[in-house]
């Protein structure tokens, strides 16, 4: 499994996660993000170095990309939060821009609370992940659309 994957399934649980408690303030541990995906998120994992040793190969496991990824969603803007110790993010909100990103389909919201309880049951994982990723891709590119470009906002604040 890939980065970008991984980055999704990971960034969709999170968002899930909040979006469940908004607008309360949660915890988030990505190492439980991490072990709740599937077997073939970790494919990469290990690196074979001989018959029967292996080497962890962190950039492309979920755990060595899970903390990585909910810092990512913070900066650009989907979540917020006050902490981050005893490997937990503290505090951990939407936005104003991760809740829109997600509401602005009337089913979204559902859809991905559904799919994050799904992966808790065996026959639905597969199902589950690739509905999350695919969510998560659809906030994505909705933040994305709505948000001012490095030139609109240069304009913008040159004009005032």
């Amino acid at each position: 499994m890939n980065n970008i994957d991984i980055f999704k399934a990971i960034s969709a649980l999170a968002m899930a996660h909040c979006y469940d408690s908004f607008p309360l303030k949660i915890k988030l541990s990505p190492g439980e993000l991490a072990l709740s995906l599937g077997d073939e998120f970790w494919d990469e994992s290990q690196k074979p170095i001989s018959e029967n040793v292996s080497e962890y190969v962190r950039n492309r496991s979920p755990a060595g990309i899970a903390k990585p990824t909910i810092e990512w969603m913070a900066a650009s803007g989907l979540i917020t939060y006050e902490a981050y110790r005893d490997s937990q993010f503290i505090g951990v909100c939407l936005t104003a821009k991760g809740l829109e990103a997600i509401e602005s389909d009337q089913d979204r919201g559902g859809n991905l609370i559904q799919a994050a309880k799904e992966l808790a049951k065996e026959e639905f994982k597969d199902q589950a992940r690739t509905k999350l990723k695919g969510l998560f891709s659809e906030v994505l590119s909705w933040s994305i659309e709505k948000s001012p470009t490095v030139f609109q906002a240069v304009t913008n604040y040159v004009s005032q």
